[in-house]
């Protein structure tokens, strides 16, 4: 029994083998609990002193001029936060300094300034170090052309002297003057139904049919002659319009040319919006160039089609047309380079001119209607201006105002009425217009049609105001930011914010503004040439709507409306407007 009880050898062996393991196994176990909490330590070190670090790494940007930003990334991620309102965001920084840095990523830097002594600099003093550099073209290329194109002799003299020409700023006005007519009927029957219209909607188009006529001579007939709707829906416009928002969405998105390159994204809408604005270019260069040829025969005069107004002359007057008359000889009638710069040309003008114009009237409606005081002291100056006018002319209006205003009749009366008076407006008497001038003044202001305005820089240099710039092959860029100087206390006094069309009066007449202070038609491209066209097209528009409307706005006035990142400051959703009828002595009907 003993013996059977004792256990043999071999079950010794295994017993102590079975005790081993478990203590082998209790060991490993122990060692890795003991690595595992290291490990996990390690990491929560690592990672507090990460968290400490961009504590202190952001803490200490605080006294930095400029928005935050982070390793690699540079500011991307808070101007991508911020981007709908980017304007508006920047100003913040600028309150605190007037020139400020904003980082981006690959050691690239953006610097922003509203100092007027910088911006002296910038514009005048030492302009040939910073224009519309290579980074500005490539991501603008798409629609303006190569900066080698901007550069050439036929861009720079061809277009800077045919845009100022007497003829083009008269023959905008005039189609504006016949738009305008147009609008103010449709108005009328708004007014009537006591519904609200879209006023940027109605501004734009009109302005649309103003500049395709001057620059292709087509009417897009884009503003209906009366009221219902629908609207016609102009591809070329809106994929125009597409296009700068894309391409203007450049300069704050550092991938864009990895998107570009997997066609992903916005990227990938931008060649297929570029075809339908190509297309039509081309297409109408095509037949421009084969109506020239089917005169060939006739006289060949440059000076006869630059003043070729009337109807019917073997001559078009829009700019295409001027442009192949300069340019084309038998040797270069295919020419494709020809075509290639013209209609860079022509996109560069429908840009500047049909923004600049449509924008700042939208933006002019707006502010009139938020200050009932200047609206009316401007509806006296336009009264007064026709009664001066109608004694001149010799004629009278006063019979209109006995007429019925209901239903045909009133909107046939309203029609003669208007038109009556569109006839008294000339490009000499806007001269007698000083109050209308400063509300235009002052709306180009506080609303620039370029709003942030890029330069790269050329070489090295030092500002006024002893900021360093670093040389642009690391693709620095310096913006001048018209909007937020407008917003400048230091610059335009404690009302820098408000609508004072004063500001821009010394005893009743016109005060000359400051090109260090006043930039709007500094900043820009080809935005300069386009100013005596603007401010003509702008008032002649406006002296009709505010002598015969006033605007209520359908939105709450408390909150102003919102602008959309593109290269112009257009408004986000519109200006819905109810438009009132004014009688004689100014009271809305």
């Amino acid at each position: 029994m003993v013996e059977q009880m004792a256990p043999s050898y071999s079950e010794k062996e295994n017993q102590n083998s079975f005790q081993g393991s478990d203590t082998h196994q209790a060991m490993v176990k122990t060692a890795y609990e003991s690595i595992s909490s290291s490990y996990i330590m390690q990491l929560g070190c690592v990672i507090v002193l990460l968290v400490l670090c961009v504590c202190f790494y952001r803490l200490k940007q605080n006294a930095r001029l400029g928005p935050r930003y982070w390793p690699f990334l540079g500011s991307v991620c808070d101007i991508s936060a911020h981007y709908c309102h980017l304007h508006d965001w920047l100003l913040g920084f600028f309150l605190s300094s007037k020139t400020i840095h904003v980082r981006m990523p690959w050691g690239r830097v953006y610097y922003c300034t509203v100092d007027p002594v910088n911006v002296q600099y910038l514009l005048q003093t030492n302009s040939v170090n910073f224009r519309k550099g290579k980074g500005f073209f490539k991501r603008m290329e798409v629609l303006l052309g190569q900066k080698e194109l901007h550069e050439s002799w036929v861009m720079r003299n061809w277009v800077a002297s045919e845009f100022c020409k007497p003829s083009v700023c008269d023959l905008t006005a005039a189609v504006m003057k016949k738009k305008t007519c147009t609008i103010a009927r449709l108005l009328a029957e708004v007014a009537g139904e006591g519904t609200t219209v879209d006023i940027q909607d109605l501004i734009q188009r009109a302005t649309l049919d103003a500049i395709g006529k001057v620059a292709f001579g087509v009417d897009f007939a884009s503003l209906p002659s009366a009221l219902p709707k629908p609207w016609p829906h102009i591809a070329f416009a809106s994929s125009l319009d597409l296009a700068t928002t894309i391409a203007v969405k450049r300069f704050s998105d550092p991938f864009w040319e990895l998107k570009r390159y997997m066609n992903i994204g916005p990227e990938r809408m931008l060649p297929e919006q570029m075809q339908v604005v190509d297309g039509f270019i081309f297409s109408l260069i095509a037949d421009r160039k084969a109506e020239l040829k089917h005169l060939h025969g006739q006289v060949y005069d440059l000076a006869q089609a630059y003043l070729a107004h009337a109807e019917g002359t073997p001559y078009a007057n829009d700019l295409v047309s001027k442009f192949l008359n300069l340019t084309m000889r038998d040797d270069q009638a295919d020419n494709h380079q020809t075509d290639e710069l013209l209609r860079h040309i022509v996109i560069n003008f429908v840009i500047a001119s049909r923004d600049a114009i449509g924008v700042t009237l939208t933006w002019l409606v707006y502010e009139l209607s938020m200050h009932s005081d200047a609206s009316h002291r401007l509806y006296l100056e336009l009264r007064d201006y026709e009664s001066r006018r109608q004694f001149e002319c010799e004629c009278s209006v006063e019979q209109y105002w006995d007429v019925e205003l209901q239903d045909e009749d009133y909107v046939r009366m309203m029609d003669t009425r208007i038109r009556e008076f569109a006839a008294l407006i000339t490009s000499e008497s806007l001269d007698e217009l000083p109050f209308l001038h400063a509300c235009l003044q002052e709306t180009l202001r506080l609303h620039p049609a370029v709003p942030l305005d890029p330069r790269d820089i050329e070489e090295d240099d030092t500002l006024p105001a002893g900021e360093v710039f670093v040389s642009s092959k690391k693709g620095n860029v310096v913006f001048i930011a018209p909007y937020s100087m407008a917003r400048m206390t230091s610059i335009w006094g404690p009302d820098a914010v408000q609508f004072n069309p004063d500001r821009w009066l010394q005893s009743g007449k016109l005060e000359p503004a400051s090109d260090s202070k006043f930039v709007t038609f500094q900043a820009g491209l080809y935005t300069g040439a386009v100013k005596d066209l603007t401010y003509q097209s702008c008032k002649v528009t406006a002296a009709i709507l505010v002598r015969f409307f006033e605007f209520i706005r359908a939105c709450p006035v408390n909150r102003p409306p919102e602008y959309r990142m593109t290269s112009t400051l257009v408004m986000e959703s519109g200006l819905q407007m109810y438009p009132r009828l004014k009688d004689k002595l100014g009271a809305t009907i």
